[in-house]
């Protein structure tokens, strides 16, 4: 049928492209372009287009409309447009018919009317080939259009997937990010300063880190009007500028802190800013504290060493007067002037070191929670009377007249220790008398006030700065930091009142109305059920009959000076210088009383105990523990050995009396 046609689109195919690439790039002006068609799809299609004029296939149905699909493909994707495309295939079209009626002319011209048959077939073959370009340029038009939107239709497809997963993502983090998320529009004043935000969303964590509730589509000035101007100003740059900032501010507000990242969101001229924000008011609590306690370590610091300097300065000053005294005593007659003042000095500067002691083991004690308190019904006035009896001449000495108030109505009865109650009065009495000069005046009074008992101390010596009440209850506070130190001590006595005082349940206070002013410390105690009657007094031997004694002291100063004392009182003394000498010595003398030392260098003062109590002579043979430990745990293990009492070094000699007259 369309053989003549076929036939010669095969043999003058490459002629048919010249020609069409000289009319093509007449019109396009851009030979790569035409260059890139006809090395690629042009030849193949032209082969396609061949291959169906020998076949009886319609054009839509053919590989040809395959073929044409792709060159249009190819030029679009090389970018050429729609337009430029089919003016291709015009002119490819053109080619070809000029090319096929240009050979027709000549082969008619060759064969005269002998060729008539031919040439009718070539024409129908023609027309044919007219006939499928214009159905191949048509499908692959709509074959394009329909490509192209399924392409469109796969992109939005593909867009509004991103979309919906972006959002999904956004939203998830959104939700359940711990921090603070919120978008909020700045706004702006007239003169264009920011003065308020509306918040656009917030995320569920939002209100957790700021306490505002419903917050979305409001004005912060409506939830928070004492905000800081120093919030917008930050959140105003950020939109204006469109530089993101971090940085940690405190709302006063809200008394809260925070760490804040922010950021532009959107065209600068929606002014939106996104925030990012935890609340760190725990961690700056925490560095606040931390800081806190790093500065009251470098106070405590700072206190141990002066205490440490103090400590020393008060160990020496006695240390000198006992060394003259002894010196003295060696050198002058016992009965002189001489020795009377010496022995005085050594009792004076003996009992003086061992309040110093004293006050550092209770300040142990209690700092441990070790002290134990021996509370009973007593009587607040006459701990009183007592006290300011026992320190009367101290204060004659001084110069300072002692007055005292309320003391002789009738009883107030408290629950305590009486010795501990003595001993909070007593170091306040010596704190107002060593800052009052000669000349002044210390007060003591007592009074009955809702429920409590009040012991107030008042003198008109140098007073206080305000500065230093905050800290003077404080182990090791002083008033005096000269290097005279012309007030002495170790800055023990107000801490142990205070502890003491607390113990009891009670409180102190101090006031001043400054320097040279005086002060004042007012103690209050629970008073006992005034219904209850007063505890009776407890007998108090009048003499304690001669004892057989024996000690058993390693030292041998510390042994012979007690010996001698016991001996004045008119009891009889032997001296073991260890725990085996002491066994055998007992077993042997089988004496009333056993002072044993703990320490001692063959077998301890336990050892010995336990060792007596199992000797069936010496069972009821009462022992006490002389030591130089002297915790709560001391006294139990000794207990537990089976000694009867336990007597700290230096040993009381009051109390030792009171010991030895116990089951006489």
């Amino acid at each position: 049928m369309d053989r003549a046609v076929h036939s010669f689109l095969r043999r003058h195919k490459d002629d048919i492209l010249g020609t069409w690439q000289s009319r093509v790039t007449g019109e396009e002006r851009d030979v790569e372009l035409v260059g890139s068609a006809l090395r690629n799809d042009v030849p193949s299609l032209l082969d396609a287009l061949a291959d169906w004029l020998e076949s009886d296939q319609p054009p839509e149905r053919s590989p040809v409309v395959i073929e044409a699909l792709k060159h249009v493909m190819q030029r679009l994707d090389e970018g050429l447009s729609l337009e430029q495309v089919f003016r291709e295939y015009r002119l490819l079209r053109e080619t070809i018919i000029e090319a096929v009626l240009g050979a027709e002319a000549d082969e008619q011209d060759r064969r005269g009317a002998s060729g008539e048959q031919g040439r009718i077939e070539r024409i129908k073959g023609l027309a044919r080939l007219n006939a499928g370009l214009d159905v191949v340029l048509s499908q692959s038009i709509v074959e394009f259009v329909a490509e192209r939107d399924r392409r469109a239709a796969d992109e939005r497809a593909r867009a509004q997937r991103d979309v919906r997963d972006s959002e999904e993502r956004y939203r998830t983090l959104f939700e359940t990010i711990d921090e603070g998320f919120c978008i909020v529009d700045v706004l702006f004043d007239e003169a264009g300063k920011p003065n308020d935000c509306r918040f656009v969303e917030v995320n569920p964590a939002f209100e957790q880190h700021t306490g505002l509730a419903n917050a979305r589509g409001k004005r912060i000035r409506e939830l928070v009007p004492q905000l800081d101007e120093r919030w917008y100003e930050a959140y105003g740059r950020v939109a204006t500028t469109g530089e993101s900032i971090r940085f940690s501010h405190r709302a006063e507000a809200l008394s809260r802190d925070y760490d804040v990242y922010a950021f532009r969101v959107g065209a600068p001229e929606m002014r939106r800013v996104g925030v990012l924000f935890s609340d760190v008011s725990e961690r700056k609590r925490a560095e606040e504290s931390l800081r806190e306690v790093n500065r009251q370590l470098r106070e405590s610091d700072r206190r141990k060493s002066e205490f440490l300097a103090m400590l020393s300065h008060e160990l020496r000053n006695p240390l000198a007067p006992i060394r003259n005294s002894i010196y003295l005593l060696e050198r002058a007659a016992a009965d002189s002037e001489q020795a009377t003042r010496a022995r005085e000095v050594v009792r004076r500067q003996t009992e003086h070191l061992t309040r110093l002691i004293d006050d550092l083991l209770d300040v142990t004690r209690i700092s441990h929670g070790k002290i134990p308190l021996e509370r009973s019904r007593v009587d607040l006035r006459e701990i009183v009377r007592k006290t300011t009896d026992d320190l009367y001449s101290v204060f004659t000495q001084g110069g300072v007249r002692l007055r005292v108030d309320h003391v002789t109505a009738g009883p107030m009865w408290i629950e305590a220790d009486s010795t501990r109650m003595a001993q909070v009065l007593t170091n306040l009495l010596n704190n107002s008398m060593k800052f009052t000069p000669s000349g002044g005046a210390v007060r003591v009074s007592v009074a009955a006030r809702e429920g409590g008992a009040e012991l107030c101390v008042t003198d008109d010596g140098v007073g206080m700065d305000p500065k230093q009440i905050e800290h003077m209850f404080e182990p090791f506070a002083q008033a005096d930091h000269s290097l005279a130190r012309t007030k002495g001590g170790l800055g023990l006595g107000l801490a142990l009142v205070k502890s003491i005082v607390e113990l009891h349940g009670g409180t102190v206070a101090a006031h001043s109305d400054g320097p040279g002013r005086g002060a004042e410390f007012l103690v209050r105690i629970p008073l006992a059920d005034a219904a209850a009657e007063s505890e009776k007094a407890r007998h108090r031997s009048t003499g304690t009959p001669p004892r057989s004694i024996l000690i058993i002291e390693d030292n041998v100063d510390g042994a012979q000076s007690l010996a001698e004392i016991l001996e004045l009182h008119g009891h009889r003394v032997r001296i073991a210088r260890d725990g085996s000498s002491g066994i055998a010595l007992a077993r042997k003398v089988q004496p009333d009383v056993i002072l044993c030392d703990i320490g001692l260098p063959d077998v301890d003062g336990y050892e010995v105990a336990r060792t007596l109590r199992s000797d069936g002579p010496l069972r009821d043979t009462r022992l006490v523990a002389l030591s130089g430990y002297a915790q709560q745990e001391d006294r139990q293990r000794a207990r537990d050995a089976g000694f009867d009492a336990h007597l700290a070094k230096p040993v009381d000699l009051e109390a030792l009396m009171s010991t030895l007259a116990k089951d006489s």
